[in-house]
């Protein structure tokens, strides 16, 4: 992603990299959502670059270019929501003990009602 990005683009790129990541959670297609993490990412580093800097002089988006981004950022935002859920729900039924690890896959700290005697 070039530092010298406009708005406009950034904006442009944006929605495409939203649309393809809504497309991803449709199909189910995760090397695909993968995939667009370092995309999403450039682009967000375009827009600090852009937007930090102060390059004013650039050209901005158009409302309809922003309202279809927003757009494009609740689809996401609707189908990530209802992916967690599923996901979580057939966690439950199909490893109840799924649960007891955190996002990142550590064990979570709980109170165990199990006991284990021991012998000095």
């Amino acid at each position: 992603m070039k530092s010298t990005s406009d708005v406009a683009t950034l904006v442009q790129e944006l929605r495409a990299t939203l649309d393809h990541i809504g497309d991803a959670l449709v199909n189910g297609s995760f090397d695909d959502l993968i995939a667009t993490e370092s995309r999403l990412a450039g682009i967000v580093s375009g827009f600090n670059t852009t937007l930090v800097y102060g390059n004013s002089g650039l050209p901005l988006a158009s409302r309809s270019e922003l309202d279809d981004a927003l757009s494009a950022l609740r689809r996401c935002e609707k189908l990530g929501n209802t992916f967690t859920e599923l996901g979580a729900a057939w966690m439950a039924v199909g490893h109840p003990r799924a649960g007891a690890y955190d996002r990142s896959g550590r064990a979570q700290a709980h109170n165990s009602s199990t006991t284990i005697h021991t012998r000095a």
